[in-house]
């Protein structure tokens, strides 16, 4: 119990980590109630603290438009427009296909480059779902996707420090994973904790190296 108790501590300082560089550039995103709004009903202590981070006021027309959007979006997740809309036909695949997109994804010479940002997101999630994270936390599939939609546009797009580069670290951090056999060594709590540090750990990056950011005496410097 205590174990768990401390792992679920820790899954509340990453995720509240996490949530702050996302709020500081929330602003940039349309409809971010979406993050908002993700429910998680297994693990509502867990992520509490991240929940909260992301919860900045909104007022006047953006908050109308973004509530509209949120809106939306959860009447499209129960209709089965959605469901059997283009963005997520990779998991109405065969399990043939699937299991072929997993075993890729846990190499080492995965090329990343043969995919659009849109493909990359449903690799990451079948990552999760390959490591059952999205079971343990009580997730849908899209809910993980409205979230990494969000994150993927508060990447900039620069050459390097862009959306692309954190799915690379992610698809390493899975390849480790499943080399080392860390499903036996750490919790699937754990587990998920990596990838998403991964997944969120370079979001607003400006493109430029903090060498540059301190000689050019940036604000951010």
């Amino acid at each position: 119990m205590q174990e768990k108790m401390g792992s679920a501590s820790s899954m509340q300082k990453s995720i509240s980590s996490v949530g702050k560089k996302v709020t500081a550039t929330s602003n940039k995103v349309q409809g971010l109630d979406v993050v908002q709004k993700l429910s998680m009903p297994k693990a509502n202590e867990k992520w509490h603290s991240w929940k909260n981070a992301l919860n900045q006021p909104v007022t006047g027309k953006k908050r109308k438009d973004c509530q509209e959007s949120a809106n939306t979006r959860e009447t499209s997740e129960v209709s089965n427009e959605y469901h059997n809309g283009h963005k997520l036909n990779i998991f109405q695949d065969d399990e043939k296909n699937i299991r072929k997109t997993i075993e890729l994804l846990k190499l080492s010479t995965f090329d990343a480059w043969k995919y659009e940002n849109e493909e990359l997101i449903h690799h990451i999630i079948a990552m999760f779902k390959d490591l059952h994270i999205l079971d343990e936390l009580g997730i849908t599939v899209f809910r993980l996707h409205a979230w990494l939609e969000a994150v993927e546009k508060n990447y900039r797009h620069v050459l390097f420090h862009n959306f692309r580069h954190a799915f690379c670290v992610t698809q390493m951090m899975y390849f480790m994973v499943n080399e080392l056999n860390l499903v036996k060594k750490m919790t699937i709590l754990q587990i998920g904790i990596l990838l998403v540090a991964c997944i969120c750990h370079d979001l607003d990056h400006p493109g430029l190296s903090n060498l540059y950011q301190r000689k050019a005496h940036t604000e951010l410097s």
